[in-house]
């Protein structure tokens, strides 16, 4: 980490499409209606074709998506992650970091980062 002040990290709130398993931004997969719900639990796709592939046959992709594989632990809190799960992500000095929430990467740039942390 460079001795540079950190003046804005943005903090984005990922999820796995169940199709391709691409990690996708929930915010620009909602703006573009690239979403679907199905039994209960909302699912997010990276592009129309995943989300068309996905209703022609949901149970294809459901099965081995939800909390599937681990996606990795915590870099705050060290708690395991799992696709299926939201993750949230922060790019930082070009490097991304994951994190199980957006508090804990909140936290993670407040008490971890070198820099002013009055800004």
């Amino acid at each position: 980490m460079s001795d540079k002040t950190i003046k804005k990290i943005d903090i984005e709130i990922t999820r796995t499409d169940p199709v391709c398993g691409m990690d996708v931004s929930l915010e620009k997969a909602l703006s573009k209606h690239l979403f679907h719900i199905y039994g209960h639990k909302e699912y997010i796709f990276c592009s129309p074709e995943c989300l068309r592939d996905f209703k022609e046959d949901p149970h294809k992709y459901i099965s081995e998506e939800i909390y599937g594989e681990m996606a990795g632990m915590c870099e705050y809190c060290g708690k395991e992650m799992r696709t299926g799960e939201d993750i949230a992500t922060a790019m930082i000095e070009g490097e991304m970091h994951k994190f199980c929430c957006p508090i804990c990467a909140s936290s993670y740039v407040k008490d971890c980062l070198p820099g002013d942390k009055n800004d």
